[in-house]
């Protein structure tokens, strides 16, 4: 309820982690006060509410009760049951899905033909799964973004039961800490062409904060990375417990390439190679 300064994703994660908080990743979440940066709707962290006002009257919420289910509320039904909330954030105007349903948007306070960024959340119909999304926009070349039918539709297809629509635009981001590493990098292109500071921020903690053995190994670049007739490209390997949180190395890296050359952990793909695909398979002491 203070007046305060925005926070980017990537900080509001890298201050998590010094606090302890081990984070698989996260995305923005309530519209905000640009000149405050107090959020519209209420917050509740670890049980705490932080806020527990509505500053629009168009407000729908996002809830983690005290028993682990997550669900989306109106402001309406959040006040029926606002008692066994634990963790909570706000989006805006009309719910996306309602009991499987796609909700009529023609009530909606905002436009919902507009192509956008966008970012929304959804919940399974038993409350145990929830589904976080994000979508570039704003960007021809790249991604023009979704309307709010376009983001009805995609959440449905993902399995939501109950979705709502969060702060999008320019406040679109996501953050994630990629298997093996310790720090997050963003995976989104924000339209802003830089993360924007925002009031709050939705993300998924491990329940471990000490690494196990490792058991899996990570290559990187991802698959998928597209490369040219002679290019070089820098291969790391990541090891990470069953939770997918960084773990020492169980021995030395050695990589192996159906075409090309791997030296010193980099690939040289070769001036002469033609269109198709290439392999690199990494191992280090019984994984790979």
């Amino acid at each position: 309820n203070q007046v305060g300064t925005g926070q980017t994703i990537m900080k509001q994660l890298e201050a998590m982690q010094k606090n302890g908080k081990k984070v698989l990743g996260g995305t923005n979440a309530d519209f905000f006060n640009t000149t405050t940066y107090i959020p519209y709707g209420v917050c509740y962290r670890d049980g705490v509410a932080v806020k527990t006002s509505f500053s629009r009257t168009d407000c729908n919420v996002f809830v983690i009760t005290k028993d682990n289910e997550a669900c989306c509320f109106t402001e309406e039904e959040y006040a029926l049951h606002k008692d066994i909330v634990r963790e909570a954030v706000c989006g805006r105007s009309t719910l996306l899905l309602k009991n499987g349903e796609q909700l009529d948007q023609s009530g909606n306070t905002m436009p919902v033909a507009n192509m956008e960024p966008r970012t929304a959340i959804g919940v399974s119909q038993d409350g145990k799964e929830v589904y976080l999304m994000v979508v570039d926009g704003r960007n021809f070349y790249y991604s023009n973004g979704a309307d709010l039918l376009d983001l009805m539709n995609l959440m449905s297809a993902c399995g939501a039961s109950d979705a709502l629509n969060l702060d999008g635009g320019g406040s679109t981001a996501a953050g994630v800490v990629y298997p093996g590493y310790s720090t997050g990098a963003t995976v989104n292109s924000p339209s802003d062409g830089k993360l924007r500071g925002c009031a709050n921020f939705i993300f998924l903690p491990r329940p471990a904060t000490t690494a196990g053995q490792p058991q899996r190994l990570h290559l990187y670049p991802l698959s998928g990375t597209n490369v040219l007739p002679g290019a070089r490209v820098t291969l790391t390997a990541k090891a990470s417990d069953a939770n997918y949180q960084a773990a020492d190395l169980p021995g030395d890296v050695t990589y192996s390439t159906n075409g090309g050359v791997v030296e010193s952990g980099v690939l040289n793909v070769g001036s002469t190679a033609r269109a198709g695909t290439l392999t690199v398979s990494a191992t280090s002491g019984a994984l790979q």
